[in-house]
């Protein structure tokens, strides 16, 4: 009967620490998915950053857009051939 006794506290100690092993396992997989997330909702922000970004010089041609500098302390439209006013 002793045999029998250290058999089932031998078994009630390997289940404990099978469930102390699953309780740390959850524990860092929980700091995995929240890291995870948190990378990935940054990814999701500059990929919506691009896209806006995009959006808005599909809409603006820049090759014939009027960039206003300052030339010679005077505003022109950054032609430096066109007339001055």
């Amino acid at each position: 009967m002793t045999d029998q006794n250290d058999w089932d506290e031998s078994l009630r100690e390997i289940i404990f620490e099978c469930k102390q092993l699953i309780q740390q396992l959850d524990q860092q997989l929980e700091g995995i998915s929240i890291l995870f997330t948190e990378k990935s909702n940054a990814c999701m922000d500059e990929l919506y950053n691009r896209e806006q970004l995009e959006l808005i010089l599909d809409g603006t041609d820049c090759t014939t857009m009027e960039l206003h500098k300052v030339q010679n302390g005077e505003l022109t439209d950054g032609n430096p051939d066109a007339p001055k006013e």
